[in-house]
């Protein structure tokens, strides 16, 4: 089985996993935002086992494509991709670690109908932390590659890693300093307390700073995307683009417009509980279904061209990473120790779907800034000789601009470690079509 093949099998079969984990996620935030609405015993074994179900599933999806990513990894390690084996090591033992944390966390309810909060800090700290090394990785190869090679793409992603890396470090301080406050041990209870932080305080500061970068995050991740795809609006059309990939925003946005201003005062007192149910998740999910909505935004963008099948799989894998990324990153959640300690399934997920991001992203665009000075290598060489068209013909002509491909395409290679999209095939194609347009410039000016 060759490269594409293998690569074309781990997007076919990563999808299933990938949507379980968006559903148990987004049923995970859901329960945590509405938990205080719905009349139940939290000590009922009924909502212990369907917390060990979402756990359970969470943990057997996330090993299941994190192996199924392994068969991708043995491949682009041949193919010279530096980096990609110690972040792939990295994601499976920050896996195994929350695993282990969650399970034993199970295990402690089951036997003492009670858990001991440091269970929950230390699935965000491992998370979090494996997260922060992503972020901050990718935010300093975008940075080094912008100012080495001006672009960009380049620029804004890089600026995008680093305003995600502020918000997981403000979130980390925030969840950190509020579970150390909370009771050592957790039992079953009605009722949940968020962390209340003094206006004169420093960490109110912070928590103005995690709320500006969340949505900044967001919103650059958004503007990174559009200018990572923006090429393709000439193939699907522009209104087209421009309606598909402006929906995430939209739906992003809407949380902080008060909609039930709409509604009569006293059409929202006499449904006061199912009002607020509802408010409480459009506003756990106005970010998931943004999330979502990229993750479909960027399908519809790669599949609806002729894009390389290697950058198409690159940007598939960003597009899990990003959905994944926008569930998990709300361990703020988790503050008011809920019995059971629903939230810290989702949260825990924020690894791997930095992983996925790290990954799609770091290739994808790295791919794309290959084949894009491919492409002017290739214009100014064929432009410069030009002049030998006439006397060696064209199937030599193109003969000799795909050796000089070749000495450009291994000189890349060595430089980024990552190869070009192109092959023997396309760079021919490109070749001609360089050369046709040639040929109608001079006719032109003649």
């Amino acid at each position: 089985m060759n490269f594409l093949e293998r690569l074309s099998q781990i997007s076919n079969l990563t999808l299933t996993s990938v949507l379980i984990l968006i559903a148990v996620g987004i049923i995970d935030i859901s329960i945590i935002r509405i938990t205080d609405l719905l009349p139940r015993d939290p000590s009922s074994i009924e909502i212990l086992a369907f917390f060990i179900i979402l756990a359970l599933t969470v943990i057997s999806c996330e090993f299941i494509l994190l192996l199924r990513i392994g068969i991708m990894s043995s491949v682009i390690k041949k193919k010279n991709s530096e980096g990609f084996d110690w972040t792939y090591k990295a994601a499976i033992a920050c896996s195994l670690l929350t695993s282990f944390v969650i399970l034993a966390l199970i295990v402690q309810m089951m036997v003492t109908t009670k858990y001991n909060v440091s269970f929950l800090t230390s699935v965000v700290i491992v998370c979090y932390s494996f997260a922060l090394t992503m972020m901050a990785i990718l935010a300093q190869k975008f940075l080094s590659w912008y100012n080495s090679r001006p672009n960009l793409t380049l620029m804004l992603f890089g600026l995008s890693s680093a305003v995600i890396f502020i918000n997981l470090s403000m979130s980390l301080i925030l969840v950190g300093y509020a579970l150390v406050m909370k009771p050592t041990m957790v039992t079953p209870h009605v009722g949940s307390v968020f962390m209340t932080v003094p206006k004169e305080s420093i960490l109110y500061w912070i928590k103005n700073c995690y709320e500006i970068s969340s949505i900044l995050s967001f919103v650059m991740m958004w503007f990174s995307t559009c200018t990572l795809l923006h090429h393709h609006s000439t193939h699907i059309g522009r209104l087209k683009f421009w309606l598909i990939v402006s929906l995430p925003l939209i739906v992003f946005l809407s949380q902080f417009t008060d909609l039930f201003t709409l509604l009569p005062s006293d059409v929202i007192r006499s449904n006061s509980v199912l009002y607020s149910i509802i408010f409480g998740l459009l506003f756990t999910y106005s970010k998931p279904v943004g999330g979502i909505l990229f993750g479909i935004s960027f399908w519809i963008i790669t599949h609806s061209v002729k894009e390389s099948k290697i950058i198409r799989i690159y940007l598939t894998l960003s597009a899990y990473g990003i959905v994944l990324f926008f569930i998990a990153n709300n361990a703020i959640v988790i503050t008011s120790t809920p019995y059971p300690p629903f939230g810290i399934i989702s949260t825990s997920l924020e690894g791997l779907a930095s992983y996925l991001i790290f990954t799609g992203i770091y290739y994808s665009t790295l791919s794309l800034s290959v084949d894009n000075e491919l492409e002017r290598s290739i214009r100014r060489f064929a432009s410069a000789e030009s002049r030998f068209f006439h006397t060696m013909g064209r199937a030599e002509f193109v003969n000799r601009v795909w050796k000089f491909s070749r000495v450009v395409l291994e000189k890349t290679k060595e430089e980024v470690g990552v190869e070009s999209s192109y092959d023997e095939t396309s760079v021919l194609e490109y070749v001609d079509q360089v050369i046709d347009e040639l040929k109608n410039k001079k006719s032109k000016d003649t």
